[in-house]
């Protein structure tokens, strides 16, 4: 039999090994040192494995009551793998996937956070069945009747946290939507203080971004290559796709069709309720694909980078003060949601024909439409279900080539 001092000093070998307790139950140990209890039993003639949960989530006195109350199962004739997938199944694979690549710290926090506060509610339930209502009603636990009683900083990585282990339930088909993806704003819930304050729209001059992209694209900072590539990227994305900040920061991979060249944000993500389709010009294809190589292996664009270990926390996202503070660095006036009036600006200003015959040469709807804007004709809006896409696509192409002319993908010089 296995003692507890073994178990927790096993230890990555670079390829899978079983540590045996005896009575069907071990102890598997994966190439990263990650582990997991699992019970090994035969029903029906079959051979079957089946995963209890991940250690130290369970420790080796639970993993041994687990795999007694599962045993009586079996010799009852009932399969255990034909159990519903709850919420609690989802997150300990969830914390498995992502825990190797955590700080000690913060695996005890982010577990204590799922004991603490979601098991009692949704933990025992089934996955398909939980609404948004209940993450809701989970989430506002956490408000208080003033700014010292309310713990809104747990509110939102507990949020965090949930958001992603649902998106795992997608990815498995157990879900087809993710119930904690939702705008805070219309759920009512307690705002922090000062987080409804506007953000001062300063906008980079045009004439500016040629010397900006060049200072972006030497940036560093003493955190490392990692996260300082990361801020590069972010900031020229949003530029080249003028999406606001938060919806580049907080995108995830299975949101890019890189076949059809284009990326579907979600309506839960708008600020105008409804899905944003955002063409990806060559330029931007070629900036994600560079990301991949970075973030590819998260389901986060932009996961948090942890400073310890140098990984990353896939159940957040890098701040939005994160490009704030790049641009300052860099010494420019500017906010990254500038960017956004900066290429509206540009584009609207274009102009095509001969002296006094000028007309437009981008119509000022594929600007309004690219900026996920609504178009205030209410019938056209209802009936233009691909909001000018092909027309935005090559739009979108021919300001990606002003700022990045291809094929050198080198900024073109001002003056």
């Amino acid at each position: 039999m296995l003692k507890t001092q073994t178990v927790k000093s096993a230890k990555a070998t670079g390829k899978t090994y079983y540590l045996n307790d005896g009575d069907n139950l071990r102890l598997k140990v994966d190439p990263k040192g990650r582990k997991y209890w699992d019970v090994r039993y035969r029903l029906n003639g079959k051979r079957v494995d089946h995963r209890i949960g991940a250690y130290p989530r369970y420790s080796l006195v639970e993993a041994r009551q687990e795999r007694t109350k599962l045993l009586e199962k079996v010799d009852e004739g009932v399969s255990p793998n034909d159990a519903v997938e709850t919420f609690r199944s989802v997150a300990e694979r969830w914390y498995v996937a992502r825990s190797a690549e955590w700080s000690p710290k913060y695996r005890k926090a982010t577990e204590g956070r799922l004991r603490l506060h979601v098991y009692d509610a949704i933990g025992d339930l089934p996955i398909d069945t939980i609404t948004t209502k209940m993450v809701t009603q989970l989430l506002s636990k956490f408000h208080g009747a003033d700014k010292k009683s309310a713990k809104l900083e747990a509110r939102d990585k507990t949020h965090q946290q949930i958001t992603s282990i649902f998106s795992l339930a997608q990815t498995e088909d157990l879900i087809t939507k993710n119930p904690a993806e939702f705008d805070k704003k219309n759920a009512q819930l307690q705002r922090r203080v000062g987080e409804l304050a506007p953000e001062p729209q300063k906008s980079l001059k045009w004439d500016l971004l040629s010397k900006f992209w060049e200072d972006l694209s030497s940036y560093s900072t003493e955190a490392g290559e990692g996260p300082t590539k990361m801020t590069q990227l972010l900031i020229k994305l949003q530029i080249l796709t003028l999406v606001r900040p938060g919806e580049i920061r907080c995108a995830v991979w299975s949101e890019f069709d890189f076949d059809k060249r284009l990326w579907t944000i979600p309506k839960e993500k708008m600020k105008m309720r409804k899905p944003h389709l955002v063409p990806l010009s060559n330029q931007v294809i070629t900036l994600l694909r560079e990301l991949q190589e970075i973030t590819g292996h998260c389901d986060h664009l932009f996961p948090l980078f942890m400073k310890k270990g140098g990984g990353f926390d896939d159940t957040g996202t890098m701040s939005d003060n994160t490009a704030r503070m790049a641009i300052k660095r860099l010494g420019y006036d500017c906010v990254p949601h500038g960017f956004r009036h900066m290429g509206s600006g540009f584009l609207h200003s274009l102009e095509i024909g001969e002296e006094g015959e000028e007309r437009a040469m981008f119509d000022s709807l594929w600007v309004e439409y690219q900026l996920s804007h609504n178009d205030p004709n209410k019938v056209r809006r209802t009936y233009n279900e691909y909001d000018y896409l092909k027309a935005r696509t090559r739009m979108m192409q021919f300001y990606s080539d002003q700022i990045i002319p291809q094929p050198s993908l080198r900024i073109v010089q001002s003056g």
